[in-house]
């Protein structure tokens, strides 16, 4: 996968809109790139998005996504570091493809072209603050989300293994039943 046309120009319009957070600080140039992953979103498909080394790390300060599938992305990083400058062209290939074991984070399509959203602050809001905790707020989400799942596949293997348990060959000639259920209690009668 390359970078259209159009998403180059998207990526240079929403800088040259926000030229105080492309050369702001880390946070402030994290919610220029989330950004231009909603505006790639919005035009380009819910596939777009940023990126972040894990659940519990902040998103990156330059790096959009493309999930190619639910474990892979493509990573462009859009800005030079240090010149703060976009670095990306039309037909550029990724600068990190086919990517696995760092965090996709999914973004909402919005458009900050057409609808006035975006700027240079001109709306007199500072939602730098909300934004920052829009972004721990989904790290929490993520790392729930990973813990279930983590005790979701151990309660998947206990009950395998319970499941799989033979205990034909072990004899109880005291008692009146040999089988083990899945769930629930076992309760063992003398014979009579």
């Amino acid at each position: 996968m390359v970078l259209s046309v159009r998403q180059v120009e998207v990526i240079r319009a929403l800088y040259d809109k926000n030229l105080n957070l492309a050369r702001g600080t880390e946070d402030e140039r994290r919610i220029l790139t989330r950004r231009i992953a909603e505006q790639l979103c919005f035009e380009s498909g819910i596939n777009w998005g940023t990126k972040s080394t894990s659940p519990s790390a902040p998103q990156s300060k330059d790096a959009i996504a493309f999930l190619r599938s639910p474990n892979v992305m493509d990573i462009w990083d859009w800005q030079n570091g240090s010149t703060r400058e976009p670095r990306v062209f039309a037909g550029m290939s990724p600068d990190f493809p086919d990517t696995t074991g760092q965090n996709f984070i999914t973004v909402m399509p919005i458009d900050h072209l057409s609808s006035g959203n975006g700027g240079n602050g001109d709306n007199g809001e500072d939602n730098t603050e909300v934004l920052a905790k829009l972004d721990k707020l989904s790290q929490e989400h993520a790392e729930i989300k990973a813990l279930i799942n983590a005790q979701n596949e151990l309660i998947n293997k206990v009950i395998t293994a319970i499941s799989e348990f033979d205990v034909s060959s072990i004899k109880f000639p005291a008692y009146e039943s040999n089988r083990i259920p899945i769930f629930g209690v076992i309760t063992l009668k003398p014979k009579q």
